[in-house]
Order: C-alpha cells, then sequence, then structure tokens
C-alpha cells in the first residue's frame, strides 16, 4: 500500500488514495465529500522525480580507498593472500560470516580471533606514513618477527616497517608498504619468494 495525499480542486479537501489502486494511464480519483474528479497526475509525476533524485544520488560512486599497505599471508598452513591497507585503524581478524574485521583473513585457524589485532596507518607531519600495530585483547597473542618475547602486551603499540612478520594466532604475515611495493601484485611476488619465518607455539 503506497498512500499519497492530495486537494481536491473543487472543495478543497484533503484526499487520501492507495497509489497502487490507481490506473497510471488515467490516475484519476473521486473525492468523497463533493464527487469530483481529480486527476493526480502531477502528484505522481513529483513522487517519481523524488524517487528517481534519490536513487541517483544513492548510486554515485564513492571515491576508491586508497591502498597505503598490503599485509601478505605467508605461512605453511594457509593459502597467500594480499589484503589492502587504509589511512587510519585497520582490524585483522579471521573472516567470519557473523563479524568481518577490515582485513578479513580466510583461514582455519582457530587460535587467531575475528577481532584479532589493528594496524593503524598514521601521515606524519614530514608526509611519510607510519604502521603502527596493537593487539585488540585477543586470547592467543600477535608477535613480531618470530621472536617469543616480542608478544604485544594490553596497551602496547609498536611502530612496524616494510617486511615485519606479524604472527596472529598462528598464522603468519608479512607487512609490505607503500614505499616498497607499488601496487599489490609487485607485494605479493616479493614476500613468496622468501623465507617462512618460524612459528611460535603458545
Amino acid at each position: 500500500m503506497n498512500i499519497i495525499v492530495t486537494e481536491c480542486t473543487n472543495c478543497k479537501l484533503k484526499i487520501k488514495f492507495d497509489e497502487d489502486k490507481v490506473n497510471p494511464t488515467t490516475p484519476l480519483v473521486r473525492c468523497p465529500a463533493c464527487r469530483a474528479i481529480n486527476n493526480i497526475a502531477a502528484q505522481l509525476k513529483q513522487k517519481e522525480d523524488w524517487q528517481q533524485s534519490l536513487q541517483e544520488q544513492t548510486l554515485v560512486e564513492q571515491p576508491p580507498t586508497e591502498e597505503v599497505g598490503w599485509i601478505v599471508v605467508h605461512d605453511e598452513n594457509t593459502p597467500v593472500q594480499t589484503l589492502p591497507l587504509k589511512m587510519g585503524k585497520n582490524v585483522i581478524g579471521r573472516a567470519a560470516r557473523s563479524k568481518l574485521a577490515d582485513v578479513p583473513i580466510v583461514t582455519e585457524d582457530r587460535y587467531m580471533s575475528r577481532n584479532h589485532c589493528t594496524i593503524e596507518v598514521i601521515r606524519r607531519a614530514n608526509g611519510q606514513l607510519q604502521y603502527v600495530i596493537y593487539d585488540n585483547g585477543s586470547t592467543n597473542g600477535t608477535y613480531i618477527n618470530a621472536v617469543k618475547s616480542s608478544r604485544l602486551k594490553p596497551n602496547m603499540q609498536v611502530i612496524l616497517h616494510d617486511g615485519d612478520t606479524i604472527q596472529i594466532g598462528r598464522t603468519k604475515v608479512v607487512l609490505k608498504t607503500k614505499e616498497c611495493a607499488a601496487n599489490a601484485a609487485q607485494a605479493t611476488s616479493t614476500v613468496v619468494m622468501s623465507s617462512y619465518m618460524p612459528t611460535i607455539i603458545m
């Protein structure tokens, strides 16, 4: 039911009618008070124009988000995946239907949380990008460059560099920055040619 309100041209009474019950080729409505016949084509056209305008606004393409780096899954047990990083906060975690991370990794690794850690990309005053990582209170921790003592503690932030390996649960990913890789394909090819880092077993 699509209710539209118009005004009778004869007695000025407000008339409510169901648009679905009006013949679109001859859009006429009888006033219940004075029985005058009212042509409502103008009201229907006004509604159509409004809906079209709204649809056009919705369909306006948003500018693509600039990729300012990538994490490349480089692990013996998980397929290679290259996932983009954007400016600001990038929540990284295990892909799931119920709750998606900004950077979802498709994996069977149950040691990886769905909201495991965050890499925040910041532009410094000199224009250079800085990549900062912190753990989001994950159960199984986040480690840097296969050093067991490097497990990120609560509220601890670490600056990452190109080529650093991050262990998320039991899955290893490598950071590639925009300064060192021109695109995702180059980031991937660089990482897959390198050796795996050891996996820290909790």
